[in-house]
């Protein structure tokens, strides 16, 4: 007599174990893949922030038909460091240029060479300490001028913290920068900030 293969009875034990063996390798290769790919977000590959930064925090996933999300975007960039591979806070200047333009990207285009970095700069170098922005959209506030349809200037507060190996972060800075955005071919660009006070 022939035995059928079931998932019941006595056919059924190669088909049940070859399922499982497939459902692990299935959990296995997708732990892997979410891993490797949290691994690379926040540049423990080795390559330095340049790569790392940009690729959590530049403008890809942003909507630069969205003047908020591209200013978040800029600030939270420019204002992130990994002082293990960034000779300065230039260099994030440097990864945010693709969302400048007019005298902000002029002022970052200016810079030659490295920038003298803040004092605490190597001591975070040593301990692999990143430094991590951010300027969520929701506390932004729009400016009350008339810039026309192309222009729009905001508010926007930015909190900086320092973020160890191994521990939480904790508050480094906070301090809110006046940015000035323009529309260039359908997209928001970063044309001029400066630090000031509100509230």
């Amino acid at each position: 007599m022939r035995l059928i293969p079931t998932l019941n009875g006595r056919g059924g034990g190669n088909q049940r174990r070859l399922l499982a063996v497939v459902a692990v390798a299935a959990i296995v290769i997708f732990g892997l893949a979410l891993a490797s790919w949290i691994y690379t977000s926040i540049g423990g590959d080795g390559s330095g922030a340049g790569q790392g930064t940009e690729q959590h925090e530049g403008s890809e996933g942003v909507d630069r038909g969205d003047a908020r999300e591209v200013a978040s975007s800029v600030l939270t960039t420019m204002f992130s460091w990994n002082p293990g591979t960034d000779r300065s806070p230039a260099d994030a200047v440097g990864r945010a240029l693709p969302q400048l333009t007019g005298t902000a990207r002029a002022d970052a285009q200016a810079t030659s060479g490295p920038v003298r970095p803040i004092s605490q700069w190597s001591q975070w170098a040593e301990q692999k300490t990143l430094v991590v922005a951010t300027a969520p959209t929701q506390t932004m506030r729009s400016v009350p001028i008339s810039d026309g349809a192309n222009t729009v200037t905001l508010f926007a507060p930015v909190t900086q913290f320092l973020q160890p190996v191994s521990g939480a972060a904790t508050g480094y800075a906070k301090f809110t920068v006046r940015v000035t955005l323009e529309k260039v071919s359908g997209h928001w660009l970063v044309s001029n900030y400066t630090f000031t006070t509100i509230g």
